[in-house]
């Protein structure tokens, strides 16, 4: 179960715990915080009301001085460069579930919700198109799966070694000073060729 926008309390856990849904992925942090220390969850796997709740990743991608910014592992908001970094160090760091929350919209540029003028966004889909292939050819460590199965096998996992740890793994602050610079030339470029696009002949 993942509910819209991430929005998540502890009576929400309670509630699929009722309705018999064993597996949840309510909690992402840089898109919603319940303010509720139990759900301050940036990574692993972690029952609440017998509910295995699995967090999409949350990572600190920069820190100035004393103030930390937090990002949640989606393919639109981070590089190929930043995701396989994260899942080295997830890897090192033996956390047993990587959790990466993507749509299909994101796979496309368009000027309103319509679609009737709309384009690739190559600019995401070779990010996919890469993290595919790296997990393809590191099948020794990583298993890429969807998450009733994944539930599956690390709800077995954690019967044998019960493993609760809330590990923030840090990004790397240059790498996203060039996604977002990468981010912002694209989606000018995108806005510029759907003008054009759109524009009447």
């Amino acid at each position: 179960f993942r509910p819209g926008n991430m929005q998540h309390d502890d009576a929400l856990s309670a509630a699929l715990a009722r309705c018999g849904i064993p597996y949840s992925s309510c909690v992402g942090l840089a898109v919603f915080d319940s303010q509720d220390a139990r759900y301050r969850l940036h990574s692993g796997v972690h029952r609440r009301h017998g509910v295995l709740e699995m967090p999409v990743l949350t990572f600190q991608d920069w820190q100035l001085g004393g103030r930390r910014h937090l990002k949640t592992l989606t393919i639109a908001g981070t590089s190929f460069d930043e995701t396989r970094l994260l899942l080295e160090r997830a890897h090192e760091q033996g956390i047993p579930l990587v959790v990466l929350l993507t749509h299909p919209f994101e796979y496309v540029q368009r000027r309103d919700d319509s679609m009737r003028t709309a384009r690739g966004n190559a600019l995401h889909q070779d990010r996919l198109a890469r993290l595919c292939r790296y997990l393809d050819g590191n099948r020794d460590r990583f298993l890429p799966t969807g998450m009733g199965e994944a539930g599956d096998a690390v709800q077995a996992a954690l019967r044998a070694a019960p493993d609760e740890r809330n590990v923030l793994l840090h990004g790397s602050g240059w790498r996203s000073v060039r996604r977002l610079a990468e981010q912002a030339v694209y989606d000018r470029y995108g806005s510029w060729a759907l003008a054009r696009q759109g524009a009447p002949a």
